[in-house]
């Protein structure tokens, strides 16, 4: 397989089965590939195989176990149904989706899941890998897969926290922590990969979705630094924590957290692709706008990053999410355009897992807050090529009192309070996806400072940002919180006409 330029994942049924028919025509079956021709898209990571469900009539496994649970939501019962005509009529939907891929130069993979038992009373077993039977039918599954529509890979998403998070609750996790055996699957997994590949003149790629922590990863089983030592992994993804989960977080955070993983691929020359969250904590965009999709790529691929990975950009895409899937692919494309940097506010609930945040931070009254903010932009090579317009750091701090006093500096450099922009904010609601993950619905009242940033004081990599409360009146009794820090770069830009202007 080719190196990704742009990797978009559909998992077939978010933005296609629970949202359409049935029946579904041929045409729709095929808007997974419609929906991202002409953008800089050329890998997608289209639907699963496994023992519940798979978007064909497996031998292997079933098309779909179509449980009793499954026709309690309507979506549910609308996804079943759409497969059970769509296969009584003869139609192939992965076969659709697969050659219109490949017939216009797309790469197509799959995921291949860790899977639960229906319940714990359940004697099916089908992830227990130290079981020959399960290790059986998983290949099985992965070869029907792999023969019958030409995948160009396998991506194994195994990672599965403590806990596990349904749409609605969160229990303990059922996964089997055998590692021994699973690394020893994996060992036979990539075996089948090659041994195809070579019998159809293909390189199949073996891909892991996992933490991005590598201890995390070997707490729950998966010696993902044994697979990629032994050269089994051609490609690691990080994984995202579920929404509903309180001790990790879901949002944006513009701030390099892969270094980690992307040391240990390095090593063994594995490529490592890096996903950027689509929501954010705050209650002016609920959304990752363009502007902080550019910035967190730029410092993805600053920190070692080998591309990027996206997944459910609002759905049917508008003009926002064509223009991410058309420049994210090419960093040339977006280096000089404007950017949004915007550090992640920690988890709701801090557990030893939680992933370090800097934000929110208490001010004292005296006592120095210091965020590290990373820039990604070499800003000193960029002024020999554009003028870079304006720069901001902006910052938000709730609960500000009118008699208390601040200062800020950057990179050492004290910035000139008095030339900054200043507004009180009453407050705002966020997301329902921040809301999800158990933080505040409601941001209080806050005091938003612009401030203006001198580019000959950035650095690209980690920007000192220094707050210091020098007075707090105590009348007042708030506690005084740094909720954000956010950095914005505009570079010069051709008018763009207005009403008759050309």
């Amino acid at each position: 397989m080719r190196k990704p330029r742009l990797i978009y994942d559909n998992d077939a049924r978010h933005h296609l089965l629970y949202r359409y028919g049935p029946p579904l025509t041929d045409y729709l079956l095929g808007q997974p590939v419609d929906e991202i021709l002409g953008t800089s898209v050329d890998t997608l990571f289209y639907g699963f195989i496994s023992k519940q469900v798979s978007p064909y009539k497996s031998k292997a496994g079933l098309y779909w176990d179509w449980s009793d649970s499954e026709r309690e939501q309507v979506m549910w019962w609308r996804a079943g149904e759409n497969l059970r005509q769509a296969l009584n009529k003869g139609q192939d939907p992965l076969k659709i989706v697969i050659d219109k891929a490949h017939d216009n130069g797309i790469q197509v993979l799959t995921w291949l899941y860790w899977e639960p038992p229906i319940d714990l009373n359940s004697e099916w077993k089908y992830s227990d890998h130290a079981d020959l039977e399960v290790v059986k039918n998983r290949l099985e599954t992965i070869e029907e897969a792999l023969q019958k529509y030409g995948f160009d890979g396998i991506g194994l998403n195994y990672y599965v926290p403590e806990t596990i998070f349904s749409a609605e609750v969160g229990s303990p996790s059922l996964a089997p922590k055998n590692p021994e055996a699973l690394t020893e699957f994996v060992v036979k997994v990539k075996s089948l990969l090659d041994s195809i590949g070579k019998n159809n003149g293909k390189d199949l790629s073996l891909v892991a979705k996992v933490h991005s922590e590598i201890d995390q990863n070997i707490k729950v089983g998966l010696e993902i630094d044994k697979w990629l030592e032994q050269g089994l992994i051609d490609m690691v993804i990080p994984s995202e924590p579920h929404p509903n989960d309180t001790t990790q977080s879901y949002l944006l955070d513009s701030n390099p957290m892969l270094n980690n993983l992307v040391n240990k691929a390095k090593e063994t020359g594995a490529l490592v692709y890096g996903n950027i969250p689509g929501s954010l904590y705050d209650d002016r965009e609920y959304s990752t706008t363009v502007e902080m999709y550019r910035a967190a790529a730029t410092n993805h691929l600053a920190s070692g990053v080998d591309g990027i990975y996206l997944s459910s950009l609002h759905w049917p895409h508008g003009p926002s999410e064509y223009q991410i899937l058309r420049e994210l692919g090419y960093p040339e494309l977006y280096s000089r355009k404007p950017k949004h940097y915007f550090l992640g506010h920690s988890s709701a609930e801090i557990s030893e897992d939680s992933p370090i945040k800097q934000l929110p931070v208490n001010l004292e009254e005296g006592v120095v807050a210091e965020i590290n903010l990373f820039i990604g932009d070499d800003l000193q090579k960029a002024k020999s090529d554009i003028n870079v317009d304006n720069i901001k750091l902006i910052v938000r701090i709730l609960q500000v009192c009118p008699e208390d006093k601040l200062s800020f500096s950057f990179n050492d450099n004290l910035l000139d309070i008095a030339e900054s922009i200043s507004k009180t904010i009453y407050g705002g609601s966020v997301s329902y996806t921040a809301k999800r993950g158990g933080l505040p619905s409601r941001i209080t009242t806050y005091d938003l400072f612009e401030l203006d940033i001198d580019v000959n004081h950035v650095i690209q990599g980690y920007n000192s940002v220094k707050i210091l409360l020098d007075y707090h009146h105590k009348d007042m009794t708030a506690q005084r919180v740094l909720n954000s820090v956010e950095f914005k770069i505009n570079y010069e830009e051709p008018h763009k006409p207005i009403g008759g202007q050309m």
